[in-house]
């Protein structure tokens, strides 16, 4: 489940691109042509075009701009690396020039890419010089145009510092300046996201509602706000409202018929997405939550269908892979279906990412599949396998019931005796009871151990007095004694 980005062309792109071409254009055409490639996806234009307009004359802010969109677009390629240079770049050209708002804005864009980072020391450096220049602006120029927008991608930084109250605090701030629908909508989007991390999950909902009123008019938000509606609910223990919510936010996702096989990403962090970067990191979360919520509503079928479409997008070893091809093991298994499940559980396992627990828990599942699937050699290696991670397996009658039953496949009947020896004299739980007082009967009767096997015999018709398993024994004791006394005879 890809949705390439639907390439629309902007009439004013022609105009631009017809003034370029006759060479009268100046940078500023180069740089408004660029954004609006930027704004369709068309990050591979928008770098070309940057690059060819370096070589133009300009300004060391017009230079600023250009290194910025570069970086953008870049990022948004997933040519990480050579981003943060371009942004490093316009960051540094700007450093020294007489600050305006404008100028300002540049460098916090670029320091907020900066913040995306695996570098910790270089994202926490750029978390705080963005946090810096966008609260400059905010105090020194109060009545810049996207003075809204500043205050949003404000509290961006603070949400993701995990410093809530203050991004609660300038969110709020956001909203009394909002001037349209859609600066509203995305102000009582990010209000209603730092209630709800905050666990204020009932004013969270209010605002997610009042939200979604605002963003209804432009169309704008919707996924995002139904996305968070959906965390809201799940947290509060709400399923089938969670699953509501985000099957709508998958609906109202932009979704675009297939054109030319791209997989773009959402671009730019200015348009403050509450989204993973890029749209199918976005889509591939929610399809998670969604086979999460589903395995615990017991619609197996569902959860495969939705674990399943978030692996589409997931590739190996990449983070989430190793979660969801777990999950989707234990929906399979649920289903019965276990060849599938035991091929996502070795995926899972081959990860290296499992847990002790979940390692256990999936070792357990695996005995079982191979139980089923009459692999009696693995289903021996897993049962043994299991009782070394977690001897407390050895009060479980069931566990050493199957193993047992492996042993005896593999001719091993020494060994099963013992096990099922161990049910006996544990006195553990179970329903087998009386199979396993005739197994363990009939194991010694096959070893010719007479004594032993009088002797569990004897508590198996103590215990059941009308079994006929007993019955069973009984007769082969009769005919083998009857053959010891022609012998001797």
């Amino acid at each position: 489940m890809k949705f390439p980005r639907l390439k629309i062309k902007d009439p004013k792109e022609s105009a631009l691109e017809d003034k370029i071409s006759s060479g009268e254009a100046a940078v500023g055409d180069y740089i408004a042509l660029g954004y609006l490639y930027l704004g369709a996806g068309k990050y591979d234009e928008q770098l070309a075009l940057y690059e060819k307009a370096l070589k133009v004359e300009a300004t060391e802010v017009q230079k600023g701009v250009l290194y910025y969109g570069k970086g953008v677009a870049l990022y948004e390629l997933g040519r990480t690396e050579e981003a943060f240079v371009e942004l490093k770049r316009a960051i540094s050209l700007l450093e020294d020039i007489s600050e305006s708002a404008g100028v300002l804005e540049i460098k916090a864009l670029s320091e907020l890419y900066l913040t995306y980072s695996e570098d910790k020391a270089q994202a926490d450096k750029a978390s705080k010089g963005a946090i810096e220049a966008f609260t400059r602006i905010i105090e020194d120029f109060p009545d810049f145009e996207r003075i809204t927008n500043i205050h949003l991608m404000l509290e961006r930084l603070y949400f993701d510092a995990g410093e809530l109250e203050e991004a609660l605090g300038v969110s709020k701030k956001a909203l009394l300046l909002a001037k349209t629908d859609e600066e509203r909508a995305t102000a009582l989007l990010c209000i209603a996201d730092d209630l709800r991390l905050l666990e204020d999950y009932d004013q969270a909902k209010v605002h997610y509602l009042e939200a979604l009123g605002a963003a209804s008019k432009t169309k704008t938000r919707l996924s995002e706000i139904y996305n968070g509606l959906g965390h809201t609910f799940e947290a509060k223990g709400e399923i089938v409202e969670a699953i509501e919510a985000y099957l709508n936010a998958l609906d109202k996702t932009v979704r675009l018929e297939p054109g030319d096989g791209d997989d773009e990403e959402e671009p730019m962090a200015e348009r403050h997405p509450r989204v993973p970067k890029g749209l199918i990191n976005y889509i591939t979360s929610i399809e998670y939550r969604l086979g999460k919520l589903y395995e615990k509503t017991g619609d197996f079928r569902l959860s495969v269908y939705h674990y399943s479409n978030a692996l589409d997008n997931i590739n190996d070893g990449a983070p989430g892979y190793a979660e969801a091809k777990y999950s989707l093991g234990k929906s399979f298994f649920q289903l019965k279906k276990f060849i599938k499940a035991r091929e996502s559980f070795q995926d899972f396992l081959a990860t290296g990412r499992a847990a002790e627990e979940e390692i256990e828990q999936t070792t357990y599942h695996l005995a079982q599949i191979y139980d089923h699937l009459k692999e009696h050699s693995l289903m021996l290696e897993a049962y043994e396998l299991l009782l070394n991670l977690n001897p407390a397996y050895f009060d479980d009658a069931e566990v050493l019931y199957r193993l047992s039953i492996a042993y005896m496949h593999a001719d091993k009947k020494a060994k099963a005796i013992r096990e099922l020896s161990r049910i006996i004299a544990g006195n553990l739980e179970t329903d087998k009871r009386e199979l396993i007082l005739y197994l363990i009967s009939n194991l010694y009767f096959s070893f010719n151990q007479t004594a032993d096997c009088e002797k569990y015999l004897l508590l198996l018709e103590e215990e059941y007095p009308n079994s006929s398993l007993s019955s069973e024994i009984r007769a082969y004791l009769k005919i083998r004694k009857r053959e010891d006394d022609d012998i001797e005879l």
